[in-house]
């Protein structure tokens, strides 16, 4: 299961953008999710398509409210996302096959990120957790805080297959307009991209994310070309 497909594409995008520049722009994300929501994704992965539907849930975990976030692939593959409740820093990431399998877990702990990959068999700890670190399975979510007065902020994100932490640039670009189903809605347009003069350069791929206007923001569409080229496309088809 690819619920969130971008974000393959940006372990792709990344795997070479290990040396990143400072920047001094804040990051301040508002937590928007609701306590209790159903969506349902359809993205478009070149010639592949996938219908995702997700649940979200507050729940308490070691005594700390948190966001559960369960998400459920047309293709049989699942996934649950927990992330801190006005934060959205993560607790933990599961990915799992068809079959029920663990494919992909991630857990941010105090002092260090346990990560397991490829069904297990890659296993290790990276102990220097910044405790800022946004998980990019959340994205969709995480832009619909985005501090709309900001022109551009920027913010870090864990990147495990090459076991390093990075930083990306998010960009508001202002008001547009989306058509989905024939339904109009009014958004925010937000950029996001790698941050630095030589990674924009040597990587110049950009990710883009239509938030609606309105009160409770909503995650509507994402657009953007992974490092092959191959353009990709997640709306929202219900909520």
């Amino acid at each position: 299961m690819k619920p969130f497909t971008f974000h393959r594409s940006l372990l792709t995008v990344f795997l070479f953008t290990i040396h990143f520049s400072l920047f001094t722009f804040s990051s301040t994300f508002t937590d928007k999710i609701l306590d209790t929501e159903t969506i349902i994704y359809h993205t478009f992965d070149g010639t592949k398509s996938l219908v995702t539907t997700e649940h979200i849930s507050t729940v308490v975990v070691n005594n700390e409210k948190v966001h559960k976030i369960k998400l459920e692939g047309s293709d049989g593959g699942s996934a649950t996302i927990y992330l801190k409740y006005n934060s959205l820093y993560p607790e933990s990431v599961s990915y799992y096959g068809a079959d029920g399998k663990p494919i992909k877990q991630l857990v941010y702990l105090s002092d260090q990120i346990q990560v397991k990959l490829n069904n297990g068999q890659e296993q290790y700890s990276f102990p220097d957790n910044r405790k800022d670190y946004y998980d990019m399975n959340s994205f969709f979510h995480l832009m619909r805080g985005y501090p709309i007065n900001e022109r551009e902020i920027t913010f870090w994100s864990f990147l495990p297959e090459i076991r390093r932490g990075f930083l990306l640039y998010a960009k508001n670009l202002g008001e547009d307009s989306v058509q989905i189903n024939k339904k109009n809605y009014s958004c925010y347009k937000i950029e996001v991209g790698a941050a630095g003069l030589v990674e924009s350069t040597l990587f110049s791929q950009k990710f883009y994310f239509w938030i609606t206007k309105s009160e409770p923001r909503q995650f509507i569409q994402f657009e953007g070309k992974d490092f092959m080229g191959n353009q990709q496309r997640t709306v929202v088809i219900s909520q």
